[in-house]
């Protein structure tokens, strides 16, 4: 495989890594929702855009670790290779963010 190849790879992984984390921010928007209509609080005053962006980011990371431990260089891209790429994205996350707010707090 080329470092083209390789670039590649770990590019297509990255995008799939933001898509997997914008399934799981879709759904906390709608808790978000959910919560500001609970509260009687405006959505935007709840919103926090530069978490969105920083989680956007710590999934495309996740999945470009991923990427690393799961393509085996002889190997093509199939639909499971990207399905688990998605998935390293949405769970990935919640890993590095879930590691990194206990660090915060002691």
């Amino acid at each position: 495989m080329t470092p083209v190849q390789t670039l590649g790879y770990l590019a297509v992984a990255g995008l799939l890594g933001i898509v997997g984390q914008g399934i799981r921010v879709c759904l906390g928007l709608k808790k978000l929702s959910d919560q500001a209509a609970n509260s009687e609080a405006d959505m935007p005053d709840l919103f926090d855009g530069r978490r969105l962006l920083i989680s956007l980011l710590i999934g495309a990371l996740a999945a470009i670790l991923a990427s690393i431990v799961l393509i085996d260089h002889s190997q093509e891209i199939n639909s499971n290779l990207l399905l688990e790429f998605a998935a390293a994205g949405y769970s990935g996350s919640d890993f590095i963010e879930g590691a990194m707010l206990s660090r915060a707090k002691k």
